[in-house]
């Protein structure tokens, strides 16, 4: 018999204390030589917390999850044959070895009290990526054993299967009217409406709810705002002047209308990358690029090279974060300091980003590039009698927007456009942006009231004739070759460096960049790359991100952070085996979306007061011993009270509306500087960076908004008034259908009985009962 085998056969397989044991015993035999503590890593190894066993050092990580009876750190201890020994002098003291030997065998678990941080572990990474490096989970293929996943019961089996290894169940399932509340929500951000709770009710089939539900069109917009938060969605530029971008909103609607028709995620991405390069005929390629536009932009910045390096940069963060799940941007000026991310490798994938330049004049339809090319010809003669009228005036505001500029910058606007360089032409359209605003609005400036008045009448006969062009704010490349990005190194002379994948993850080979029609073929190379069938981050952290919109939190909790830094999954055997089931799906996210919604596991009651004990080890609900429960989101809260008393507007797209339109919430103009008041109050997503998951806040702003804030207060009225004209008999149950979608429970309907009973016929009375039931807790949480 093994010495394993005889401690597992003791019972001593069961983790000691860790602070009573374990750490003294790391503190006396192992931080001398292996912690933060004493500035030691001997071997690159750290052992003072969770992180630094599972990094390990250059032989690899410390702990063998897999196998903890050969977990490098056991064998040392053991003093085994081939394998350093540790302590190296002699041998542990045998109490300490088996206190040792115990936790390894228990999977070194290492709880957050522990009175030791869990620090990362630094890297002295000197531009090399080590075997260790390669062998962390994330960037490993999908496991051989991960069966595909694609149903809801093949989900309940791993769920259930974890829960029995920790001696637990799942809670009984929720009430079939708070299910269909929380599943319309989740998959509309819409309440149920009356008629689809009775039915329900009549006919409790999950499954055809379900379906149609997907169907709505009401699905791509819930869906959609995710996406949109992921990308910093917004309308305006941000900075102090906030310019409001016209056509930004082609956008959103081509991001809804992509999740509506179920889009394979694959195609998804690689549209909004290189629709351009991939598909140049199609004109909602084109749409697709206005990812590459949401960032900030300052329209009087002077420094234009500054100004497009950062542009780029964020492009590059926003990638990385988005489709990779890796907070590259830590990498940008240095190695990153704790996961294998070089700065060569934040460089190289800026690289393929190298050749964009802004385009705000491409129609977004055939047809509608041929009504443009008639109006040029029909305004051709009138356009010229302009121009020359205009050409001493332009000439002066040239000068005047020139001078503000840097003196290198002065001398590339004064060099003609054809006769720079690629990154060269790249800066001068960013700052003769500058020079255009004045053209624009030339007659501000113009002292010859006779010229002015000529010219302004000139421009308005143009108007009168110009009809408004479809267009959108896009992208192309500067052309076939492009210059690379130059990164300085620390210590070097600065250096060009080519478009490439982080080395980490070389493994998967770069297709290779061909050149297209004008265009270097660069981004075209780097989507197929992300979504090739090698690469299994991509749709993994796709799959995780689903999984956390739909249960709160994902089986990886740092949804967007996959590095070291971040937390392992929950669930690894199920989270490979959802992701294979994606991919053989053809990455089409509705069947993932149903499956998940039509497993038990999420239809389990939020409430559960039968086992403390769950509750104590596992309060964040990480392993769903309970089903989902969370507050209503911004623009779940906004518009449910429009649809309550049924006055929401629910038309689906169009350019962007006022706060105080009765649109959905997603058709709200998004000013990164003015925001709407009850969105930024209930934790919308601002449009100036990446937000995987909204934090909700519980502030005093968000009572007083929906006590007396005007949007509250008018659809109160209005849902009072529907309740007493609507001439249902029972108005307490046509009340709580149309605010919750559900039925009143019996203490809630005894509580509005009673308050009722004496005012049951006065509107003022149902008002404010209305408005008490669309401020509860009730209407802002999910059970």
């Amino acid at each position: 018999m093994t010495f394993t085998l005889f401690i597992v056969c003791l019972g001593l397989a069961s983790p000691p204390d860790f602070n009573r044991e374990v750490l003294p015993t790391l503190r006396e035999h192992c931080f001398q030589c292996h912690s933060h503590e004493t500035g030691k890593n001997k071997g690159g190894l750290v052992v003072d917390s969770s992180n630094g066993l599972r990094l390990g050092g250059d032989g690899g990580p410390a702990v063998n999850a897999q196998k903890p009876d050969q977990s490098p750190l056991l064998l040392a201890i053991r003093r085994q044959e081939g394998v350093s020994a540790m302590p190296p002098a002699k041998a542990l003291p045998e109490p300490a070895r088996i206190v040792l030997e115990r936790w390894v065998l228990a999977g070194a678990p290492w709880p957050a009290e522990s009175g030791v941080s869990p620090k990362p572990v630094k890297a002295a990474r000197n531009g090399v990526i080590t075997p260790a490096d390669r062998t962390w989970w994330a960037f490993q293929p999908l496991a051989p054993t991960a069966v595909s996943v694609r149903d809801a019961q093949s989900i309940d089996l791993h769920i259930d299967s974890s829960l029995k290894a920790r001696g637990w169940n799942r809670a009984s399932p929720a009430d079939s009217a708070d299910w269909l509340r929380r599943v319309t929500y989740d998959l509309t951000g819409l309440p149920p409406a009356t008629a689809e709770a009775k039915a329900f009710a009549a006919n409790p089939d999950k499954s055809a709810a379900i379906d149609r539900l997907l169907a709505s069109p009401h699905f791509g917009e819930k869906w959609g705002r995710f996406w949109l938060d992921l990308v910093r969605y917004a309308e305006s530029d941000g900075y102090r002047a906030d310019e409001f971008r016209p056509t930004a909103w082609r956008y959103r609607d081509w991001v809804v209308a992509a999740w509506n028709s179920d889009m394979p995620y694959d195609r998804f991405l690689r549209l909004q990358l290189a629709g351009d390069e991939l598909e140049p005929n199609n004109p909602e390629s084109l749409i697709a690029l206005g990812y590459l536009r949401l960032g900030t932009y300052e329209y009087n910045q002077r420094d234009s090279t500054a100004q497009w390096n950062a542009i780029l940069e964020d492009i590059t963060d926003v990638t990385a974060d988005v489709a990779l799940g890796l907070g590259l941007a830590c990498a940008r000026c240095h190695d990153h300091k704790y996961d294998p991310l070089l700065q060569r490798d934040y460089h190289a994938l800026k690289s393929f980003f190298s050749g964009l330049v802004w385009r705000d004049d491409v129609p977004v339809s055939k047809a509608e590039a041929e009504r443009m090319l008639a109006w040029e010809k029909q305004t051709a003669q009138r356009r010229e009698q302009l121009a020359k009228l205009e050409a001493p005036h332009r000439r002066i505001a040239f000068q005047d927007a020139r001078a503000l500029f840097p003196p290198e910058l002065q001398k590339l606007l004064d060099t003609p456009r054809e006769q720079l360089s690629p990154a060269e032409k790249q800066v001068y359209d960013i700052a003769y942006r500058q020079v255009q605003y004045e053209y624009d609005h030339l007659e501000t400036r113009m002292k010859d009231a006779k010229a002015r008045e000529e010219i302004k009448k000139l421009r308005l006969e143009l108007k009168a004739e110009t009809p408004t062009f479809a267009t959108a704010q896009t992208v192309s490349e500067v052309g076939a070759t492009v210059d690379n990005p130059t990164v300085a190194k620390r210590g070097k002379k600065p250096e060009p460096i080519a478009p490439g994948v982080p080395t980490v993850l070389d493994r998967l080979g770069l297709p290779a960049i061909q050149v297209r029609a004008n265009s270097s073929g660069r981004r075209a190379a780097l989507a197929q790359w992300l979504t090739g069938p090698e690469n299994p981050l991509v749709p993994r952290v796709m799959v995780n991100r689903v999984w956390q919109r739909v249960f709160g939190k994902g089986l990886v909790a740092t949804t967007s952070d996959w590095g070291t830094l971040g937390e392992k999954p929950s669930h690894p055997e199920l989270l490979d085996g959802l992701t294979r089931g994606f991919i053989n799906g053809g990455w089409k996210l509705k069947p993932l979306i149903r499956a998940m919604v039509l497993s038990e596991t999420y239809g389990q009651s939020s409430v559960r007061l039968d086992n403390p004990a769950m509750r104590d080890s596992d309060s964040d609900n990480r392993y769903l011993w309970r089903g989902p429960s969370r507050r209503l989101d911004a623009e779940e809260v906004r518009d449910s009270l429009f649809a309550s008393a049924n006055t929401l507007d629910r038309t689906v797209g169009g350019p962007g509306v006022g706060d105080d339109a009765p649109r959905r919430s997603i058709y709200l103009k998004v000013r990164r500087n003015t925001r709407d008041p009850l969105l930024a109050a209930f934790d919308a997503a601002d449009g100036l960076q990446t937000t995987p998951q909204r934090l909700p806040t519980v502030t005093v702003t968000q009572t007083l908004l929906l006590r007396n804030g005007p949007l509250a207060e008018s659809q109160s009225a209005a849902l009072g008034k529907l309740i007493v004209s609507s001439g249902e008999g029972d108005r307490i149950k046509a009340l709580f259908l149309r605010a919750l979608g559900r039925l009143p429970r019996p203490e809630e309907a005894s509580a509005v009985e009673n308050a009722v009973a004496s005012h049951a016929n006065d509107a003022a009375c149902w008002t404010d009962t209305a408005h008490a039931v669309l401020e509860s807790n009730a209407f802002l949480y999910l059970e």
